[in-house]
């Protein structure tokens, strides 16, 4: 049953999909904001179950608001308050959460909809915004400890692994950083 709603849903959720990803590439081309991609998806029927299940969620099509996701990755750090700004002129922001993984390293994740969006276009999608080296981090963090079920907070790994991540986490920290500074120096 769960499996028939989703298909039902899914062609509604490629509409949200392909006119989120329309507008926000014409809008980032045109604004001169730097970026390397803008990507998107759709959250398999195997996703959302896992997400019910491990969630306990009980109208997932109301509550999951990730189902259809999309992520601008930019060059440099200074450029993720003007993608926020074009996200705010875009769409309408329902939550706006700096997100941070289990080794502080941080990345926006927008809960928005389709201004002026038409009944087809009522679920809520998540946009997600990082810089290039946030992205990395997130990539493999994401497998590392979500993808493979790993419970950070239960210590199932080392202290030793926990201080090296949290070490990992600062040098891509301090690569942004460096990114910015050389932009900087290169533009004088």
């Amino acid at each position: 049953m769960l499996q028939s709603q989703y298909r039902f849903h899914l062609r509604g959720f490629e509409q949200t999909r392909k006119d989120a990803e329309n507008v926000l590439y014409k809008t980032m081309n045109r604004s001169g904001i730097e970026y390397h991609e803008i990507s998107s998806r759709i959250k398999g029927f195997d996703s959302v179950l896992d997400k019910i299940q491990r969630k306990g969620i009980t109208n997932p099509f109301e509550e999951i608001h990730d189902v259809v996701g999309l992520r601008v990755v930019c060059l440099f750090r200074s450029d993720l308050d003007r993608i926020e700004w074009v996200i705010a002129n875009l769409f309408d922001i329902i939550r706006n959460d700096p997100s941070k993984d289990i080794f502080g390293y941080t990345g926006w994740h927008f809960t928005v909809k389709l201004k002026g969006a038409s009944h087809i276009h009522t679920n809520p999608f998540e946009i997600q915004i990082r810089t290039i080296s946030q992205d990395a981090w997130d990539s493999v963090s994401h497998y590392l400890f979500y993808k493979k079920n790993c419970n950070f907070e239960e210590n199932s790994i080392e202290e030793e692994t926990k201080r090296n991540f949290d070490a990992l986490s600062g040098l891509f920290y301090v690569a942004d950083t460096n990114f910015l500074y050389a932009k900087a120096s290169l533009r004088r």
